[in-house]
């Protein structure tokens, strides 16, 4: 006959749940993080003032209507 083991239950610590909930976390926000920069990295621009912009197609018109000073945003 085998002698009962100790190790039949074992309890889930909460530290433990919470920090691999926080790693799940981080790493997601990495990889977000990283593949954004990745992908938008071709869309930013130097001005002429030596500002960065965005420079994304969709948003072109609205972007233009809204430096000219006259145009209101809806």
């Amino acid at each position: 006959m085998r002698s009962p083991s100790r190790r039949t239950y074992v309890r889930v610590r909460p530290l433990r749940a919470v920090l691999t909930a926080l790693i799940c976390i981080l790493v997601a926000a990495v990889i977000l993080f990283t593949a954004l920069f990745i992908g938008l990295r071709n869309r930013v621009v130097y001005t002429d003032d030596g500002e960065l912009r965005l420079d994304i197609p969709w948003l072109a018109e609205y972007m233009h209507n809204d430096s000219d000073g006259g145009g209101t945003a809806v």
